[in-house]
């Protein structure tokens, strides 16, 4: 995210140790330690360098305090190169055949924009989406390793019961999936829904929550459990997990109470698609293709949303979708035609007030009681893509 080399003396505020990733090379990567550039050799594997790192910090830390360690390699990002010991495994794993994935005329069709004339992936493209699959689940054997010698370390300190350890993603992605190669730039739950696992002292091992929630409420959740507080002036658009780890909601509501509607927007371009789709109608080489739309997912609201599992989608070209994720999961029939205009009206006044709110006003807009002052014609104002450099 722009962080580099020559941004290496920069040390954000708040962190006691830092080693910030400069270059994210999988071998010989280059990091900020403390604000001095380390550049490693060609040898060294990153998830393996950042895993003896962390384990450096928790054994050298200071035992009479608490302590919070961030840990995010990169893997299993593209290019996605394993470690040469495990370059060897899942030789004959494919990537996931959902109904989403290449689909017909038919399907691709009801998709909105530019996505709608994406051409059938072919056999090459197909078996290069499967190596790129293969390669993603060997570079993860090394994050799992070191998981587990974090674990393990843990236990050895005997603090394994008194350390909380949060895992997630920071994206999904499409493979394959609506003829789309690889990317994270779509409102399927291909692409915005992450793994996110919680271990730690007092939960209830096992336990699954239909509560709809989001990287931003983790920020409220461990500053609570620090005992800590925040300037009242600080906009936190989150909000605290910790009723639903405590099980002071229940874990599988007939309605969402703590968040049932999350917002998904992306106001840009399109993955560059390159070469690949040459010859498609409206291809222009190194043109990134419009992709502006402001989506919501709606799970277990109340009254007109009751048993919602929807996903609804209005684009910057006047196009919608909606989908219905309990008859539909993988979001290949796009049903807007057959939906009651009124609701889809309540859900464009939805996408409105999420969509211009701001911190905990956010966490107030719910399914109870929708504002009859929101606007309900879809948003119409497309961002201008630009070329890419060198065109």
């Amino acid at each position: 995210n722009g962080y580099s080399d020559t941004h290496a003396a920069h040390v954000p505020v708040g962190w006691d140790h830092w080693y910030g990733m400069t270059d994210t090379s999988y071998f010989g990567p280059h990091f900020s330690v403390q604000g001095k550039l380390l550049k490693t050799s060609k040898e060294t594997y990153q998830t393996d360098f950042i895993s003896n790192m962390s384990l450096s910090f928790l054994k050298e830390r200071d035992r009479s305090k608490p302590f919070f360690i961030y840990i995010a390699p990169f893997a299993p990002h593209a290019p996605s190169l394993p470690a040469p010991r495990h370059a060897h495994l899942f030789n004959n794993v494919t990537a996931p055949r959902y109904p989403s994935y290449n689909p017909s005329d038919k399907l691709q069709q009801m998709k909105p924009s530019w996505i709608k004339r994406l051409p059938p992936l072919d056999d090459s493209q197909l078996a290069s989406i499967d190596a790129f699959y293969r390669n993603r689940l060997r570079a993860l054997q090394a994050v799992d390793e070191m998981l587990k010698n974090i674990t393990i370390f843990l236990q050895e300190e005997g603090i394994d019961n008194n350390t909380f350890i949060f895992y997630m993603g920071d994206n999904g992605q499409h493979l394959g999936d609506y003829r789309l190669p690889a990317g994270k730039r779509q409102a399927y739950d291909t692409d915005i829904r992450v793994p996110f696992l919680v271990k730690g002292p007092g939960l209830v091992g096992g336990t699954k929550v239909t509560e709809v929630v989001m990287s931003i409420d983790l920020l409220p959740t461990w500053v609570e459990m620090a005992q800590g507080s925040l300037p009242s002036t600080y906009e936190i658009d989150g909000k605290s997990l910790i009723p639903i780890l405590f099980n002071q909601i229940p874990p599988h509501p007939q309605v969402n109470t703590f968040r049932s509607i999350a917002l998904a927007e992306m106001f840009g371009g399109s993955s560059n698609m390159g070469t690949r789709y040459h010859g498609m109608y409206g291809f222009e080489k190194n043109k990134f293709w419009n992709n502006t739309y402001q989506a919501i997912r709606v799970i277990n609201g109340s009254d007109w949303a009751a048993n919602a599992n929807w996903l609804y989608a209005e684009w910057c070209t006047g196009e919608r979708e909606f989908y219905n994720v309990t008859a539909d999961p993988h979001q290949v029939y796009n049903i807007i035609d057959e939906v009651d205009p009124s609701l889809l009206e309540k859900l464009t006044v939805v996408i409105k007030q999420l969509g211009k709110c701001a911190g905990k006003s956010c966490n107030n807009i719910d399914l109870y009681a929708i504002s009859k002052n929101g606007s309900k014609a879809p948003f119409s104002h497309c961002y201008n893509p630009p070329d890419m450099p060198g065109k």
